[in-house]
């Protein structure tokens, strides 16, 4: 699956989760990328042992429900067969925080994942799968590629 794309990458998205499950209920809006780390308020890498060496921070924007929560756990992103957890979320315009008590729905959120450099290659397309409670959904969406600025 290649397809070059000017000025962004194209991934095919398939959500991963653990939490509340809604896959089929969500909407996957946007991406970016950027090879900078964004300011997340209460991260500890610490709590998260399996953070790639090589890294490229990847942010979803996602349509949650009313009738549902989202937290940090609830999905996670799969790329060449590795699943990546979420580390971070925040509200659309809001501040990135690493947190684990579910927040409310109605809203758009962004989840911040921090993914193996190696295996995104920069302009093409590539399949990244998006889970929740077992569920997956494949959308392709174009993400921007911010390079080193910030998400």
């Amino acid at each position: 699956m290649k397809k070059l794309l000017i000025g962004g990458v194209v991934l095919s998205v398939l959500l991963l989760g653990a939490g509340e499950c809604f896959i089929g209920a969500i909407a996957v809006s946007d991406g970016a990328l950027s090879s900078k780390m964004p300011a997340i308020a209460h991260f500890e890498e610490a709590h998260f042992p399996s953070l790639p060496a090589k890294r490229i921070y990847a942010s979803v924007t996602i349509d949650v429900p009313a009738s549902r929560k989202i937290s940090i756990f609830d999905y996670q992103l799969e790329i060449a067969g590795k699943a990546y957890g979420c580390i971070a979320l925040r509200e659309a315009g809001g501040k990135w925080a690493t947190l684990v008590e579910p927040q409310a729905g109605g809203k758009k959120y962004a989840l911040l994942f921090v993914l193996d450099r190696d295996v995104v290659p920069a302009g093409e397309s590539i399949e990244l799968t998006l889970e929740n409670c077992g569920s997956k959904m494949k959308k392709e969406i174009a993400f921007q590629n911010l390079r080193d600025q910030a998400l």
